[in-house]
């Protein structure tokens, strides 16, 4: 390899890395739903809901209070989902933990292999020092592929973001 071809590699190098660093710092400002999902299917509601309380005292009191619940509601035309996921924390009565999140999504099918979505969430995070987010979106999802245990859908939405940190 001659030096040209080498000054060019590792120019071409340093760009692909540079911009690998800089998509992926945004990342971990956004909270994945996807996970949050659950199958189409049956018409109706269904909730699903864990609450969790500990307390225990002695030479510490410790205090944590966390929720885990999604309610849906599914119809022949798409579905809707409520996600409300939160805790708190505290020790000797000072906080170490708070975060909570409430996202809200609508699908509507157009067609067996197209529905547009709309979303809303708001966030807040102690630890990440997050005092709110709110997002609002929407945009059209693809169902490329499917089978009775499987799908592949390809969606894109537009949305609005605003956040607020506590940098005092």
């Amino acid at each position: 390899m001659n030096w040209t071809n080498y000054c060019i590699m590792t120019k071409h190098l340093r760009l692909i890395t540079s911009l690998v660093f800089l998509l992926a710092s945004g990342v971990n400002a956004q909270v994945n739903t996807e996970k949050f999902r659950s199958d189409e299917g049956k018409t109706g509601f269904s909730l699903r809901a864990e609450l969790n309380f500990t307390i225990m005292s002695g030479n510490t009191d410790f205090i944590f209070l966390g929720s885990d619940t999604r309610l849906d509601y599914s119809r022949k035309s798409g579905f809707t989902f409520l996600i409300f996921n939160g805790g708190f924390g505290s020790n000797n009565g000072k906080r170490f933990f708070s975060e909570t999140l409430a996202h809200l999504r609508n699908v509507e099918t157009i067609h067996e292999m197209i529905q547009i979505e709309a979303f809303g969430q708001y966030d807040t995070n102690k630890e990440r020092l997050l005092l709110e987010r709110m997002i609002g979106g929407a945009g059209p999802r693809f169902r490329l592929y499917r089978t009775d245990s499987f799908q592949f859908i390809l969606g894109t939405s537009l949305f609005y973001e605003t956040e607020l940190y506590d940098l005092s």
